[in-house]
Formats: C-alpha cells, sequence, structure tokens
C-alpha cells in the first residue's frame, strides 16, 4: 500500500450476538440482510479507496456473496478466531500494511451524512435509548472516549462505529499499547485530536430491537410509490383500484380468530387518484429475508412452517355460507379452470410467443429431456384433482414468503398482500385452500425467493442443454420433507400433487416477470425442474 492511498476496513469478525442469532442464525454482522441486500452491499457505497472486510475464520462465504463481494472489489480477511476487536483490528492493519489514512466501520452500523471533510474523525448521534455504548464525554479530558451506561444526568454522544485516521502507523501504536479499542481511542486522540460530529442518520444492527428499528428508518427512508410508511403505519397504494379495494375488504372483514395473523388494517387511504389502504407497521422479519440471507438451523424452520399451517388451518374452517355462489360445483370447476388450468396455458403461451416459435421444447434440463412443454403441462395438470366444493375455504391467495412475516415471541405468522379477487377481478374472500398451500411450497421446495434475489445457477452448455440450480444455499435439515408431511396430514394433499401444483406457478407467472428476460429464463428452468420432481414422485 502507498501512504496516500486510503483503505476501508469493515470490521466484522464476530458473530452476532445470541439474541440476535435466535432469530437470524449466526451470521456476521456485515451479512445481516437489509433492503434485499447483505449489509456490506450497503457499507460499500461510503468506501473511497480499496475495500477490507473481516470475516470470522470458519465462516463460508456462498458463491453468490463471493460473487457480489469480488463486483465490490472487497477483500476479505480472516482473523484467527476469538479476538477482541482491538486485536482483530491489529491483526487487520498488520495484513494490510497500511501506514496513512485508514476509514473504519464496524461491521454491525451504516451511516449516511458523515463529515468526509476532516482527516481524524471519530462519528457521533445523541443518545436514542439506553443501551451499554461506547460514548464522547467532553467532561473527562483525559479519557474523552468512555463505555457505559452514563450518569443519566446529560446526553451521551453515542460513538457510531465510524471512525477516520489520517495517521495507520499511529492507530497500529494506540491498539497495540491499549487494553482495548477505545482505549486506543483515547491514546490516538492524545497525538492528534479527533473532529467529533455528528452523522446525519445512524442505523444501528447490533442489538435486535436497534436491528428491526434500523431497517425501519432505512425502509422509511427508501420510500416507493406504492408502498410509504413513517414507522407506525404503512400505505400501499396502487392505480389498480379494484386490486387495492378488494386487498382492503379482505383485511377489513378478516374474521376474528383470524386477525392475529395479520397487520391490523386502519383503513382505506386514497391519494392523488390512487386507491389505497393502511396497515401497521410490521417490525418481525420477513420469512423470504430469513430463507435467503440467514442461517437458521432446519428444527426452526419445522417451527416456522407449523405456524404456517396453523394459519392455513384456521382459515380453511371459514367457508362460503351454504346457498352463497362461491359453494357451488361451478365456482369449484371455474376456480380449477382459470387458476390453475387455463391460466397456466394462456400465460406460458404469451411467454413462448415472445420468445419465438419452438422455444422450449427440445431442452433438456439437469440431463431430463423434457418433451413439448405443453405436453407437460397437461401431465401436471393431469396429476392435480379437480377442485370440488369442499375445497372452497377462506384463501389468501399469494401465501408466500415474501408476504409473510414471522413473530419470533409469538410463534406466528403475520401475512400480507392477500389476492382477494376472482379470475375476473372480481373481491372475494374464498377460493381452493390447496392453491395457497402450492404458494408456500413455491417458496419452500421451488425456491422463488432465491431466485428473486439473484442467488440461482443456469448454464446454458447448448441452447437446448441446460443445467440449473435454484440456489447456491444448502437447505436446511428436513426442511421440504416437513412441508410434505404438514401437507399430506392436515390437507390430504400428496407430494406428487403438490409439486406439480408448484411447478404450474413457475409456468404462469413467467409474463410477470418480462422486466427481466434473464430472470423469467431462470423462472422457466425451475419450472421444468419442478415438473421432473413431480412426474418422479411417488
Amino acid at each position: 500500500m502507498t501512504e496516500a492511498e486510503s483503505v476501508f476496513l469493515i470490521l466484522s469478525a464476530a458473530y452476532i450476538g445470541d439474541d440476535m442469532a435466535a432469530e437470524l442464525g449466526y451470521i456476521p454482522p456485515a451479512f445481516l440482510p437489509l433492503g434485499g441486500q447483505r449489509l456490506f452491499e450497503h457499507q460499500s457505497r461510503l468506501a473511497e479507496g480499496r475495500i477490507f472486510l473481516t470475516l470470522p475464520q470458519d465462516y463460508p462465504v456462498l458463491p453468490v456473496d463471493q460473487e457480489n463481494l469480488d463486483r465490490l472489489a472487497i477483500t476479505v480477511l480472516r482473523p484467527p478466531a476469538g479476538l477482541s476487536l482491538r486485536d482483530s483490528a491489529l491483526f487487520a492493519l498488520d495484513a494490510i500494511g497500511q501506514t496513512g489514512p485508514i476509514e473504519l466501520l464496524f461491521g454491525d452500523t451504516l451511516v449516511q451524512g458523515r463529515k468526509s471533510q476532516y482527516p481524524d474523525l471519530v462519528s457521533y448521534q445523541d443518545d436514542p435509548s439506553n443501551h451499554f455504548w461506547s460514548y464522547h464525554s467532553p467532561d473527562t479530558p483525559d479519557t474523552p472516549f468512555i463505555s457505559g451506561h452514563g450518569e443519566g444526568l446529560a446526553e451521551r454522544r453515542i460513538l457510531c462505529g465510524h471512525f477516520k485516521m489520517s495517521d495507520g502507523d499511529l492507530l497500529k501504536s494506540a491498539l497495540t499499547a491499549a487494553d482495548n479499542f477505545i482505549g486506543a481511542l483515547n491514546i490516538y486522540e492524545r497525538q492528534k485530536p479527533f473532529a467529533k460530529a455528528p452523522v446525519e442518520t445512524w442505523f444501528d444492527f447490533g442489538h435486535l430491537a436497534l436491528y428491526y428499528q434500523s431497517k425501519r428508518d432505512f425502509a422509511v427512508a427508501r420510500a416507493f410509490n406504492s408502498i410509504e410508511s413513517n414507522g407506525i403505519v404503512l400505505r400501499k397504494s396502487s392505480e389498480q383500484t379494484n386490486k387495492m379495494r378488494a386487498e382492503a375488504l379482505w383485511f377489513r372483514d378478516l374474521p376474528y380468530d383470524l386477525r392475529p395473523y395479520a397487520p391490523r388494517y386502519l383503513g382505506t387511504s386514497d391519494r392523488d387518484h390512487r386507491a389505497g389502504y393502511s396497515l401497521e407497521y410490521i417490525y418481525q422479519p420477513l420469512l423470504s429475508d430469513l430463507f435467503v440471507f440467514g442461517n437458521l438451523p432446519g428444527h426452526v424452520w419445522s417451527g416456522i412452517l407449523t405456524g404456517c399451517f396453523q394459519f392455513l388451518e384456521v382459515a380453511g374452517q371459514h367457508r362460503p355460507a351454504p346457498d352463497a355462489p362461491e359453494s357451488s360445483a361451478a365456482f369449484a370447476a371455474e376456480f380449477f379452470t382459470h387458476m390453475f388450468a387455463e391460466k397456466t396455458r394462456v400465460r406460458f403461451g404469451e411467454y413462448v410467443r415472445a420468445q419465438g416459435a419452438g422455444f422450449g421444447d427440445d431442452i433438456t434440463l439437469n440431463g431430463k429431456a423434457s418433451g413439448a412443454i405443453g405436453d407437460l403441462i397437461e401431465a401436471l395438470l393431469g396429476k392435480i384433482r379437480p377442485t370440488a366444493p369442499e375445497d372452497i375455504r377462506l384463501m389468501h391467495g399469494d401465501f408466500f414468503f415474501g408476504n409473510t412475516f414471522y413473530d419470533f415471541k409469538a410463534t406466528r405468522v403475520l401475512t400480507i398482500d392477500p389476492r382477494a379477487m376472482t379470475w375476473s377481478g372480481l373481491p372475494t374472500y374464498f377460493g381452493d385452500h390447496r392453491y395457497d398451500v402450492a404458494k408456500l411450497a413455491h417458496s419452500v421446495i421451488g425456491k422463488y425467493d432465491h431466485i428473486l434475489n439473484n442467488r440461482s445457477r443456469l448454464i446454458e452448455h447448448s441452447p437446448t442443454e441446460w443445467e440449473f440450480t435454484p440456489s447456491d444455499m444448502p437447505e436446511p435439515l428436513r426442511m421440504s420433507e416437513v412441508l410434505f408431511d404438514l401437507a399430506e396430514r392436515q390437507f390430504g394433499i400428496e407430494k406428487p400433487e403438490l409439486l406439480a401444483m408448484t411447478a404450474l406457478l413457475f409456468f404462469s407467472m413467467l409474463p410477470l416477470h418480462a422486466d427481466s428476460p434473464q430472470r423469467q429464463k431462470h423462472l422457466f428452468a425451475n419450472g421444468l425442474r419442478m415438473a421432473h420432481l413431480s412426474l418422479e414422485a411417488k
């Protein structure tokens, strides 16, 4: 390294604490999920100069994560296990060989609006709560940086975990002389006083409650046109008036025994010629974040899936009135025709026409010839029992991991974004309950959320010879088996039928992803994979 070249070092060599690991699994803090990415992807945007990231020695970096690290030009350092923060920083400085300017960021923090003009800087924010934190105390000039709760008599200037030092050699000698990292700051301060400057925004991911609060604040700052929130109320809106009205009615009229499984409905909220409704903001984690970015063991996922089926079982106890149109054989037959059969045929036809004549009919996937896809779809439909009136129950309609939160304290799911419409666009609460189970399966077995987050792998050895894996992550032990067991035991849905319904979902969703032809191709390949699993299942 040259003396003038700046270094950005993210210190993330220890795993998150036990309270966070209970909900997310043991991962380094820089690998926490945030806004559909790992935290380090956001942290890297602060960097000027070369980026280094410390990680636990035994943490396996998955292929997609390694690709992202390479894309961002982040060099990973692996300190020995069990080092303190001070020793881990010393190890990194030795490995980098930096003698000039260096910027440090703790792996569990993200800041916005930092003061970059100071060569030596400690970033702070006024005390937002009563955690055991390190802070700046102007009343103790010999040791201006201390740790603790404070005396409660004055506001603490909490150190945000972001620092700049103009002299890498001085930092190294301060770390060597001190007992801990905060002590090193005090030693450095005596020779090169830090500027103490507040940051505009501090996202602290170091404690479980703060992690969810910071995720909220981050989401509020990045509000989209269709979703906006102040961290208390979330408003969803769209120009699709029928869709918004139907969703609002689903929440408004939800039976009392199902209300614990959904956010509180706070009324319609139309604005700027867009229909909308409001719900309470949910702090619990999305199952898609836990599945794609977390590291939870199989027995925890078994409990989560049991919670999902608890919701489906309570929903299944609600059926339309005996004389209601939804109780008729005609409604059941139309549901099967439109939601399973015709929707798949029509949408897949749209996709094929967009790709060109003959697309897909001669593809061999993972060594298995698929044949004509139209014939494959008909074979899958043949494995699904036609919908009967007794199958029609209260339905969510889009019950997958991306629409489902999990409350670890209550061991209960909370679900959002119901379909709440018939195939013709009329509001309804009812449909074939097996459709909800298939939607759940398309997350668990189909790895839909992994594909959306670019964790799938497709290798085209030739235009007709493909190799596909839906995720670079190993599935938690027995997770799929638990799903199959719950589906059969609670609803009588056998494995081949469930796999067939799930495969059809992937074929029918293809036109909905026209914004990303590459993702479409992955979803199509996954439909073929699921179809082969269904046809081979016993």
